[in-house]
């Protein structure tokens, strides 16, 4: 039997958010988040997995969204999962690809599955 998950890391462009840009009158770059996401995040963290998000650029944003959700900066490696809209290279790459896009849920599709083996291997099955 696998070990239980404990660690999920996320990337933040097309994952968390739908990777789009978004900009203000005075310049400022924008992102949105999906609410649905953060309260998937906040189940895993329940149940006592770790969070880790990933990105390649700094962005007061992405790290204003990690403060509010808790999330610790790691790096590690698990099960992988690509969302629907993700390259195609990504997509064959993954373990499972998720019914929704990037920034629209796709990450709370991930916590529940995640949820769903953790308590499946922790019945011993």
């Amino acid at each position: 039997m696998a070990p239980a998950i404990r660690l999920l890391v996320l990337d933040v462009d097309g994952v968390l958010t739908d990777g789009r840009l978004y900009f203000g009158t005075r310049g400022e770059a924008l992102k949105a988040f999906h609410v649905r996401d953060g309260v998937g995040l906040k189940q895993l963290q329940r149940a006592g997995l770790e969070i880790a998000v990933i990105s390649g650029r700094r962005s007061p944003m992405v790290a204003a969204r990690c403060r509010e959700l808790g999330v610790p900066l790691m790096r590690a490696a698990a099960l992988s999962f690509a969302v629907a809209d993700a390259h195609r290279v990504a997509r064959r790459a993954a373990d499972v690809v998720t019914r929704l896009p990037g920034g629209r849920g796709a990450v709370r599709e991930v916590c529940d599955h995640l949820l769903a083996l953790n308590t499946r291997q922790a019945r011993g099955r």
